[in-house]
């Protein structure tokens, strides 16, 4: 028989880091690609595909499959369910992400949060875009996973943004499949996202929103021990060139040497204060966007007081910031 003209519906099982990635958007715009149609969906432990083609053409597509997947996805294995001949009036005119079904618990691998991406930093920083400024800018390449995940299947109804329903807009994006928010579950906006909060210690002057932005920012150059909470729990956060802050921090941790790390800008401020080789920066810049121990140059072009920020050591550990509250703060 010609394998050109001979049509299957495969059904498959993919398991790893295949939620909360970008995954099933992926599928979606690779089975166009291949002129497959079926369906995607997220189950609790795994993505199941349904897929109707040329045997031939489904083949190659699970082939390909392991240099298709998004940046952080993880494809352990591929198992097959179902492979059935179809006749001509069998196949599915297209192919859909369908509903999310919540079957037994089972051993899942939840991804970690992602550093925001380029695209999403260019919409905080944009006066002219309607995130401009908006702490809780992510997409399917960004943004809180583990940090929002309530239960799994990944679906925002079991994250902690359930109790934000989408604007018209945001809901555009999140069904538009040529929008990088296409079923991004984290998506969000001033007009229906949560909001920032700045509190005093004794839980007093309140205020919200970008006022919260531009207190906080205030606040540590007066020189405050401010409490972060965002992406992953709280960071403790003071001016890194005042001297009395930081003596404050460490008194008040009782940490007279640990080592603190220092969040910058960008790489070349970086490269202003320590030795940043190539693998260093893209470390920096990647995805995971983590703190790298770097060398502290013999004469740093800075005015931060290392004798203080890193007691009797040569290197101080740099990040960059991981996530839109970060940058704007």
């Amino acid at each position: 028989m010609n394998t050109n003209t001979y049509r299957i519906r495969l059904v498959v099982d993919l398991f790893g880091i295949v939620q909360a990635v970008g995954f099933r958007p992926a599928m979606h715009q690779l089975a166009l690609r291949y002129q497959l149609t079926g369906w995607v969906q997220n189950r609790s432990d795994r993505v199941r595909m349904s897929m109707d083609g040329p045997v031939n053409v489904i083949e190659t597509f699970i082939t390909d499959l392991h240099e298709n997947i998004p940046p952080m996805a993880r494809l352990d294995r591929i198992t097959e369910i179902s492979r059935t001949e179809l006749g001509p009036d069998e196949i599915r005119a297209d192919f859909k992400i369908i509903e999310s079904e919540v079957g037994e618990h089972a051993e899942v691998a939840i991804p970690a949060d992602l550093a925001m991406c380029c695209d999403c930093q260019q919409e905080i920083l944009d006066p002219k875009d309607r995130r401009y400024g908006y702490p809780f800018t992510t997409c399917t390449r960004c943004g809180p996973r583990y940090t929002v995940i309530n239960d799994m299947p990944y679906d925002r109804e079991r994250t902690t943004l359930d109790r934000f329903p989408l604007c018209l807009e945001c809901q555009s994006e999140y069904d538009d499949l040529t929008d990088r928010r296409f079923h991004a579950e984290s998506t969000a906006c001033p007009v229906c996202g949560p909001e920032c909060r700045f509190e005093d210690a004794n839980g007093d002057d309140v205020v919200t929103g970008n006022d919260a932005i531009r207190k906080t920012r205030l606040r540590l150059a007066q020189g405050a021990i401010v409490a972060v909470r965002g992406i992953g729990g709280f960071l403790l956060a003071v001016d890194a060139r005042n001297r009395d802050a930081i003596d404050r921090l460490r008194q008040r941790k009782h940490r007279p040497d640990k080592p603190f790390a220092v969040m910058a800008v960008d790489n070349d401020t970086v490269r202003s204060i320590c030795d940043v080789p190539n693998s260093a920066a893209e470390l920096l810049a990647s995805p995971r966007m983590p703190f790298v121990i770097l060398d502290l140059k013999e004469d740093p072009q800075t005015l931060l007081p290392m004798a203080q920020l890193t007691p009797d050591a040569t290197t101080i550990g740099a990040m960059l910031p991981t996530s839109p509250l970060h940058q704007l703060l």
